[in-house]
């Protein structure tokens, strides 16, 4: 599960918040909580220039550009799980607003039920992710821990290494297990183009019979062999 909170380092309330998230993801789940924590703005913001895996965030909109930030997550993450922390200094139209489409506020100064808020908002999300089978998500784990690749972001998997790597936009997962025992949890969409890769044939961009390359989006290619090229023949320009 990857976390992304935008807090005030300093301030002692939100020190307690980001410990117990860490508590209840301990107690409910072995999935690894990967918390990404944030101060300003603008390094959220890059941040989520690359990143593309994000379940949730929590962002205190009492700091300067968190309410950018907000949006700019829920531009991008449409699903993504958003808790709103505010008090009396931000008007609730900047918050409540489609733009931020928020599930959970906390609104401070927090008061004795801000933990049961804070269990209500993300006991169902871990509820979620300890399902094993979702027909849109890729389950993996490594030494890291436990993680679930939505089908749409990988764009390719890779065996090397004795490894099998998972490559997303701007990541690599590895994780020891081999492409065929992967291929039985891929939807049909996804080909064998070489005997040490499977491909996403909806992130393919351009079918290079003479370069024996599959060209994918964001510049991406992928290796195509002889054996193969039969399935991807008829898609071809040339």
């Amino acid at each position: 599960m990857i976390f992304g909170i935008m807090l005030d380092a300093n301030d002692e309330e939100e020190r307690s918040l980001y410990q117990y998230f860490r508590e209840l993801t301990a107690f409910y789940t072995d999935e690894r909580l990967e918390i990404r924590i944030f101060h300003k703005s603008k390094s959220l913001m890059l941040q989520m220039e690359t990143d593309d895996l994000l379940d949730l965030a929590v962002i205190d909109v009492t700091l300067p550009g968190a309410l950018d930030g907000a949006r700019q997550i829920r531009k991008k993450f449409s699903g993504t799980e958003i808790m709103v922390i505010a008090d009396v200094s931000v008007s609730p139209m900047e918050y409540i607003h489609p733009s931020i489409r928020a599930s959970s506020l906390l609104l401070r100064p927090m008061t004795e039920g801000w933990k049961k808020a804070v269990k209500d908002f993300f006991e169902p999300l871990l509820a979620e992710n300890k399902k094993e089978k979702q027909r849109d998500v890729l389950w993996v784990e490594n030494r890291s821990g436990i993680y679930r690749i939505p089908f749409e972001q990988i764009f390719y998997l890779e065996a090397r290494e004795k490894k099998v790597f998972i490559r997303t936009k701007a990541e690599e997962f590895a994780v020891k297990e081999t492409l065929e025992k992967l291929t039985n949890q891929l939807p049909d969409n996804f080909k064998r183009c070489h005997r040490s890769f499977i491909v996403n044939q909806n992130c393919i961009a351009q079918i290079s019979l003479g370069e024996n390359l599959l060209y994918l989006k964001e510049g991406l290619f992928v290796p195509l062999s002889r054996s193969y090229r039969g399935a991807f023949k008829r898609h071809s320009n040339e």
